[in-house]
């Protein structure tokens, strides 16, 4: 037991070599990330045009470059083959699972219909990539390993990690809804403690496969979920 729940050599090794430099950079990009995500809320609330999938992109593309400019490798935020065949099956039969297990048999026997068009297959690119990919690499690859080098201490690297994880859902809905940050968050209290619980879920796969692969295949199943039925 104790060995299924252990972190992966690689990523051990990998969280040494943070520092407080790295940590820092980290923390100002995600204050750039909430901003960022409060803008578009504002923006799609007052004029209904959505930007998620150019600034996702962008953001992802933004935070390899921090890396590259701080001279670490793409494998220390997860983009690597390493275990890749146990990355793919894990993710995929969590995914799976909740998919068939949550959404589809429960709506096919309340009589829902099944989507399978065009606008199926725009869906599976946006919760992989768009929003499954760009999270997991921000988020479990980048922020979360380099708070290492302020908080030495796992547990409470996770925990921060999985408070700043949160927290990020809550400047676009913010935004959008044009409600003040504590107003929102006395509103939204259960939905918030489950994405803590999601962050621990999808990191704990990362430490696990030193691979953001399968924590993207299980976040794009998992949010696939809910565009299935009309």
């Amino acid at each position: 037991m104790r060995e299924f729940f252990a972190a992966d050599q690689n990523y051990r090794e990998d969280l040494l070599q943070y520092s407080k430099i790295d940590a820092g950079i980290a923390i100002i990009f995600y204050a750039v990330y909430m901003g960022a995500y409060y803008w578009m809320g504002r923006l799609y609330a007052e004029q209904q045009i959505y930007r998620g999938v150019s600034c996702n992109l962008l953001l992802a593309f933004a935070c390899l470059l921090l890396v590259l400019a701080r001279k670490q490798k793409l494998n220390t935020v997860g983009l690597t083959g390493y275990k890749l065949k146990k990355a793919v099956v894990a993710g995929g039969l969590l995914g799976i699972a909740v998919i068939l297990f949550g959404h589809i048999l429960p709506r096919v026997f309340s009589g829902k219909e099944l989507i399978l068009n065009s606008r199926f297959f725009y869906q599976v690119f946006y919760y992989f990539i768009v929003i499954g990919f760009t999270e997991e690499l921000i988020f479990r690859g980048y922020i979360q390993t380099r708070l290492y080098g302020i908080i030495q201490n796992d547990f409470a690297a996770i925990a921060v990690g999985a408070v700043m994880f949160s927290l990020m859902h809550i400047p676009f809905q913010m935004g959008m809804a044009n409600m003040q940050f504590f107003e929102f968050i006395s509103n939204n209290v259960t939905w918030l403690l489950l994405l803590l619980g999601w962050h621990i879920l999808f990191n704990f796969l990362y430490r696990k496969y030193n691979s953001i692969l399968a924590g993207t295949m299980f976040h794009g199943f998992l949010d696939l979920g809910n565009s299935l039925f009309l």
